[in-house]
Formats: structure tokens, C-alpha cells, sequence
């Protein structure tokens, strides 16, 4: 009866509305007491750090339910060897399970040893590149949140860049307060970053509809932006495709929509087209008048 009686949600609808939620928390969490690990909260003032004597160099991720012992916890001079061995297997195998799930241990022997330095930076950001190698939204997120806090503590060559990140994530969320919140934190000299000023560029042609500007920046996005674009890009897509059927007459043709919807090989455009029933006037071009009633 509860399901019958509860209305469908599009799965689209509900990752933007997490997405959201994330920002929000990221952003205005930038400063803060407790720090929390994958569910597990540690109270900065009142709890009391250990000092882990564990050597292994590898350690599966457990969640902790209760406080650590110091013999299952690794202290620093470990997991920065640790690390280096995560870096190494991920370049040799690309295997993310094993990735994900040493990097979670790591990053939670940091935490309850209470360790907010450089090398905690590092191994959050390793992580974070990592996921958006992989499109792992989810574990992106938690890194990046993780950052925007110890961005306020600790100094790092990197933050313009993640900041940009942050930045190309709101348009996938479609989070404009998120945003403004973003840019009052945004020191007026980073504006002119390589990845925050690439990424503010993008959000203004999405705002406006420019697609054509949108999809020649992704193309040229730099360092890691493709990868955050590549959650929204399709979406983006979908909208321009039925902007130029209702304005291009007679025809469209394909290999220039192609070109425009900066799609890397043909087999991915005919892909993206198959889900729409698109009324084809010969094999080269799109009768726009015939299909531009699809619903995109």
C-alpha cells in the first residue's frame, strides 16, 4: 500500500536533490569541532588521541562502533608508506575496490589520532582524485567536504583547484545559494586560478543557454573538470539537442551536432540519439521540423 500510494521520484531528481544537500554542508562546514569519518564522530575537546602502533602497510577498512585500539591503528610514519603503496597499485592495476577501500582505512587512522596536517590534505585529495577518475560521486563528496574543512587549517597548493571542482558540482546540482556561498569564501585573488575561473566560466554559459561556449569548455577543461562536467554533460546535451531542433530549419546535420554536442567518437552520438525518436530526412541530417515535438 506505501508503495502504491507514494509517488515515482526520477532517480535524476533525487541525486540532484542530494547533491545539494552535499554542497550546502560542505560549504558551510568549513569550520568545525567534531570531526566525523564515514558515520564515526570524534569530539575534538573532550575526546583523547591515540597513538596507533600498528605496522602493516595494508589494512582493510572496518567501520568503527566504538573507540580504537592503539594495536589496529597505524601511526603516520606507516601510513605515509601506506599511501605510496595505494598511489603505486592504482597506477599498475586501477583496481577501486582495493583503492577505496585502503584509502577509507587510511583516512580513519588519521582521524581517530587526531592528525590535521599536510599529509591528511594529501591523502583526502589522492582520494578525491581518484573517485572522480572513477565517477564515484559519493566518495568524492565526503573528501571534498572533508577538504573544505582542512583547507581552514592547514595551507595547500591545491585548494583553488578543489575549489573549482566545488564550483562545477553546484551546476550539476543545480545549487545557485550553494554557489553564492561558495564564491563569499573565494579569496578575490584566486578568482583568476586556472580551475576556478574555467569552472565560473562554464557556470555563466550554462546560466545563459550558451551550449555552443559550454561544450567547447568542456573540451578544453583543465586538469580534472572534464571528470565533474561528465556527471552533467549528457543532461546539458539533452537540453541543447532540443534547442537546435526548434531552431535549425529544414535540416540538421549530424556530423555537426556531433561536433557541437563535443561528443568523442561516433558511436557515443548515435547512443545518445537512440533514446530519443528522432525523424531522420536522409542519413546524413535530422528532419527538425518532423522531430522537433520529441521530448528531450
Amino acid at each position: 500500500m506505501d508503495s502504491i500510494c507514494r509517488p515515482a521520484v526520477n532517480p535524476e531528481i533525487i541525486a540532484k536533490r542530494k547533491a545539494r544537500f552535499d554542497v550546502d554542508e560542505c560549504v558551510r562546514n568549513t569550520v568545525s569541532n567534531v570531526i566525523t569519518e564515514d558515520g564515526f564522530s570524534i569530539d575534538l575537546k573532550s575526546a583523547t588521541p591515540i597513538v596507533g602502533t600498528c605496522e602493516d602497510l595494508e589494512k582493510q577498512y572496518l567501520r568503527l562502533t566504538s573507540a580504537p585500539d592503539p594495536a589496529t591503528v597505524r601511526p603516520v610514519h606507516v601510513l605515509r608508506k601506506s599511501l605510496e603503496s595505494v598511489k603505486d597499485h592504482w597506477i599498475r592495476n586501477h583496481d577501486y575496490y582495493y583503492a577505496c577501500d585502503q584509502l577509507k582505512s587510511i583516512r580513519q587512522d588519521l582521524t581517530v589520532q587526531f592528525v590535521r596536517n599536510s599529509f591528511t590534505v594529501e591523502v583526502y585529495e589522492t582520494h578525491a582524485r581518484i573517485a572522480l577518475e572513477k565517477g564515484d560521486r559519493e566518495e568524492f563528496n565526503q573528501c571534498q567536504s572533508q577538504l573544505q574543512v582542512l583547507y581552514n587549517e592547514v595551507d595547500s597548493v591545491n585548494k583553488a583547484e578543489f575549489t573549482g571542482y566545488l564550483i562545477l558540482y553546484t551546476i550539476f546540482s543545480d545549487n545557485h545559494s550553494g554557489l553564492q556561498l561558495l564564491l563569499s569564501k573565494i579569496n578575490n585573488s584566486k578568482l583568476n586560478d586556472e580551475v576556478i575561473n574555467h569552472a565560473l566560466t562554464v557556470r555563466r554559459c550554462w546560466s545563459l543557454k550558451n551550449y555552443s561556449t559550454f561544450f567547447k569548455l568542456y573540451l578544453k577543461a583543465p586538469k580534472m573538470s572534464g571528470f565533474v562536467i561528465d556527471w552533467f554533460v549528457n543532461r546539458e546535451r539533452k537540453y541543447a539537442l532540443k534547442a537546435m531542433l526548434k531552431a535549425y530549419r529544414p535540416t540538421l546535420p549530424l556530423q555537426f551536432l556531433k561536433d557541437e554536442l563535443a561528443f568523442a567518437n561516433n558511436d557515443e552520438f548515435q547512443q545518445f540519439l537512440s533514446q530519443f525518436s528522432i525523424t531522420y530526412a536522409n542519413s546524413e541530417a535530422i528532419d527538425c521540423k518532423l522531430s522537433a515535438v520529441v521530448s528531450v
